[in-house]
């Protein structure tokens, strides 16, 4: 900021794949105890999940609930993970080398403002 107010802009070298990997990181942990602050999520030593107080309401909520979480719903192993199989990407990343990315969460840092730009 200027000593009149206004702001000043000022070029910066792009960050590094890793430095957004580490800031996605720390986005992911927060957006994780806001959730379960708020009660929307629930965590034990290896795994999350969404918590579902009202789901003994409605049982295909269950089942929705569970599929989204990637587990059993029913049966002797129902709340157990399911295996899940892991594919490479057939292309690069849209973003390159850009980007961070950490449990689902997402951080690029491709996109550049210019001063005269809101």
């Amino acid at each position: 900021e200027r000593g009149d107010g206004r702001i000043r802009f000022r070029w910066v070298k792009a960050p590094l794949s890793a430095e957004l990997t580490h800031l996605a990181d720390t986005i992911a942990r927060r957006v994780g105890r806001y959730l379960e602050r708020q009660g929307l999520l629930e965590r034990d030593a290896e795994h999350s999940w969404l918590a579902g107080e009202d789901l003994d309401q409605d049982p295909m909520s269950t089942v929705l609930g569970h599929s989204i979480t990637y587990r059993i719903a029913v049966g002797p192993n129902a709340g157990r993970k399911v295996m899940t199989l892991q594919t490479l990407p057939a292309e690069d990343p849209p973003f390159g080398e850009q980007a961070g990315q950490v449990s689902g969460f997402s951080l690029h840092a491709g996109v550049a403002a210019r001063a005269d730009q809101r």
